[in-house]
C-alpha cells in the first residue's frame, strides 16, 4: 500500500466515522474498528501502547503516564492496524517510544499506520482550511496542535 492509497483509506475511514468538529472524538474511530480503550498508569515508560484481540472487537491499552497528545495518537496509530489489516510489528505488541523516531528503521507497516493516524487525528478537511489561515511559523504549529490536541511532530 503506497502513501497515496493510505491517504484516500485514512480520508474515508475519517469520513465514515462521521468526524465533524476538531479536535477529533476518538470514540466514532473506536466504534468503527470495534475496539474499546482502556487508560493505563502500569505500562512502562518506553511503551505507548498495545492491541489485544478480543471476542467482541479488540483492546487498545494506552500509557496513562504520557501526555494526552501521545495518547491519541497512540490510540489511532493502533487503529490504523485494525482498520487496514496490517500486522503489528514493535516489540511484542508494545509499540516502544524509543523508536518513534527513528523511522529509518522502522517497518513499512508502522510508518503506515502512523501515516494513517495522522491523518485521522488533523483530519484534511479542516485542517487545510485552519492551515492556510495562519502564517508558516513554529507559533502556528504550535497553537494548531493544540486546537487538534496533537503533538507538535504530528501537526508539522
Amino acid at each position: 500500500m503506497d502513501e497515496f492509497q493510505v491517504i484516500l483509506r485514512a480520508r474515508q475511514f475519517v469520513r465514515e466515522a462521521g468526524i465533524s468538529a476538531v479536535p477529533v472524538d476518538l470514540m466514532p474511530y473506536a466504534a468503527k474498528v470495534k475496539a474499546t480503550i482502556k487508560v493505563r498508569q502500569d505500562l512502562a515508560d518506553d511503551e505507548s501502547g498495545q492491541t489485544f484481540p478480543t471476542r467482541d472487537g479488540h483492546l487498545i491499552v494506552l500509557n496513562g503516564n504520557h501526555r494526552e497528545e501521545r495518547q491519541r495518537f497512540t490510540a489511532l496509530h493502533e487503529m490504523a492496524h485494525i482498520a487496514l489489516d496490517l500486522p503489528s510489528n514493535h516489540d511484542a505488541g508494545a509499540l516502544q517510544t524509543e523508536a518513534l523516531f527513528r523511522y529509518r528503521r522502522r517497518p513499512a507497516e508502522e510508518i503506515t499506520c502512523d501515516m494513517f493516524a495522522a491523518e485521522c487525528l488533523l483530519p484534511y478537511t479542516f485542517f487545510k482550511d485552519d492551515a492556510q489561515d495562519v502564517d508558516a511559523s513554529f507559533d502556528s504549529i504550535r497553537l494548531l496542535a493544540q486546537r487538534y490536541k496533537a503533538s507538535l511532530p504530528a501537526t508539522g
